[in-house]
C-alpha cells in the first residue's frame, strides 16, 4: 500500500476546497485589507523507531541482535553474516533474499537455549503482492501444519519449515515478524511501531546481552563471570574483508572489573581453542580484555580468515 506523503495533505485539502466550489471568499477593497501573517505549519512529528524495544518486551528478551544489512551486503562473508538461525530457513523458503530485500534484521530471545521464546523482525522493501504470494507458498509447502491465521487481524500464517513450526506475520507493509505461536497474538501489536532503529555509528551488527552468565550459557560458549551484568558487542566491517570488534561488559566496581577481565580473557581463549591429541589449536590469536573503570573492554581486528573461523564457531555453538 502506498502512503500519501505528509506534505501533500495540506496541498490536497486546499486544492479540493477550491475545486469543489466551497465558500466564495469576500474580496476586500485595498482600504479594508490588512496584512496578515501566514499560519505556521507544524512539522510532522519524528518517527519513533521503537519496533526492536517493543519486540524484545514481548518475549522478555535478555539477548538482542540488530543487523544493518546495507553495512554487510558487499562483504565477502555477507551470506553467512545474514544467515540467522532464528529465521529457520523461512526467508529462503519465501523466496526473499536477505541481502537484497531486507534493510535491517532484529532477533530478540529470552536466552540462548529456549527456541520458543524468540522473535525475529525483518524490515524489508518487498511489495505487498510478492509478500502475500510468498506466504501462500510457505503455507502450501508446510503440508497439513500450514494455515492462514485471519483471526490475528494481519496477514499471518502458521508454517513449518525444516521441521520447525513458526508463525509469520506481515504486521505492516515493511515489517515481517517470525515467532512461535506462544507470542503470535502479542506480536500483532508491532503494527503500531515505527520500525527498527538506525545505526548509532559505523557498526554493522550490535549484540546486547543482559545477565550474560545465564543468558549466554550454552555448550561450548565461553563462561561469562556472574559479576558482569551486561555485555554489548559491536561489529564494524573493514575494507580488508575482516571486521573490527568491540566488546564492553559492565562489572560491579573497578577492582572487580580487573578480575572479570582476566576471567573473560581466559574463557574466550578456552572456547576458541581446539585440542587435538596433545596439541592445542587456536582459531585466532587471543582476545585480551582490560578493565576500564568499572567496565571490561576487549578490542580486536579480525582478518577475513579469523572472521570466517569465528562464524564457524558461532554456527557450531548455535546447534
Amino acid at each position: 500500500m502506498i502512503r500519501p506523503r505528509r506534505w501533500l495533505v495540506p496541498f490536497t485539502v486546499a486544492f479540493g476546497l477550491s475545486a469543489c466550489g466551497g465558500v466564495t471568499p469576500k474580496v476586500d477593497s485595498p482600504a479594508d485589507s490588512t496584512a496578515t501573517e501566514p499560519a505556521a505549519v507544524a512539522a510532522p512529528p519524528p518517527v519513533i523507531r521503537d519496533t526492536a524495544d517493543q519486540a524484545a518486551r514481548i518475549v522478555d528478551a535478555k539477548l538482542r541482535v540488530l543487523l544493518h544489512v546495507d553495512r554487510v551486503k558487499d562483504h565477502p562473508l555477507a551470506p553467512r553474516l545474514v544467515s540467522m538461525k532464528a529465521w529457520g530457513g523461512l526467508l529462503e523458503a519465501a523466496g526473499i533474499d536477505p541481502l537484497e530485500d531486507v534493510d535491517r534484521a532484529f532477533v530478540a530471545a529470552k536466552n540462548a537455549r529456549d527456541p520458543r521464546a524468540v522473535i525475529a523482525v525483518a524490515e524489508h522493501h518487498v511489495s505487498e503482492e510478492r509478500l502475500r504470494a510468498a506466504i501462500d507458498e510457505i503455507v502450501a509447502g508446510s503440508g497439513p501444519d500450514g494455515k492462514l491465521l485471519p483471526e490475528l487481524g494481519v496477514l499471518a500464517a502458521k508454517v513449518k519449515v525444516r521441521g520447525r513450526e513458526s508463525v509469520v506475520l506481515a504486521v505492516t507493509p515493511t515489517l515481517l515478524v517470525v515467532t512461535s505461536d506462544d507470542y503470535a497474538k502479542a506480536a500483532t501489536a508491532l503494527a503500531a511501531t515505527g520500525g527498527l532503529p538506525e545505526p548509532g555509528g559505523d557498526e554493522a551488527v550490535r549484540v546486547r546481552a543482559e545477565r550474560p552468565s545465564e543468558t549466554l550459557k550454552a555448550p561450548r560458549a565461553p563462561r561469562v563471570p556472574r559479576t558482569i551484568s551486561e555485555v554489548e558487542a559491536t561489529v564494524t566491517m573493514a575494507s580488508d574483508g575482516g571486521a573490527d570488534v568491540l566488546i564492553v561488559g559492565q562489572s560491579t566496581n573497578p577492582a572487580q572489573a580487573k578480575a572479570d577481565a582476566s576471567a573473560l580473557t581466559e574463557a574466550v581463549d578456552r572456547a576458541t581453542t581446539v585440542e587435538v591429541a596433545i596439541v592445542k589449536i587456536r582459531a585466532f590469536d587471543p582476545v585480551t580484555f582490560a578493565a576500564v573503570d568499572d567496565r571490561v573492554e576487549g578490542r580486536r581486528h579480525l582478518s577475513w580468515n579469523e572472521l570466517n573461523t569465528l562464524l564457524g564457531f558461532a554456527e557450531m555453538m548455535a546447534r
